[in-house]
């Protein structure tokens, strides 16, 4: 089971990103984000849409990096 956590929008998006990407593939990041973008945007809340947009464009910036 996964375990869901309340996320904060004051995070800094680069240390979530590296989580994110730590405990995941960048795939599988990605679809947790869109999933969030989602969600967020069900809500209403433009804070929490713009933060996990940010995110994603850092996982997808990151993954296009040669290692």
């Amino acid at each position: 089971m996964i375990e869901r956590r309340t996320i904060s929008p004051n995070r800094d998006v680069g240390a979530f990103a590296h989580h994110l990407l730590t405990t995941t593939d960048a795939k599988t990041a990605l679809k947790k984000v869109a999933s969030e973008k989602a969600s967020a945007r069900r809500a209403r809340s433009r804070k929490r849409w713009q933060f996990w947009t940010a995110i994603a464009a850092e996982i997808e910036a990151r993954s296009q990096q040669p290692n």
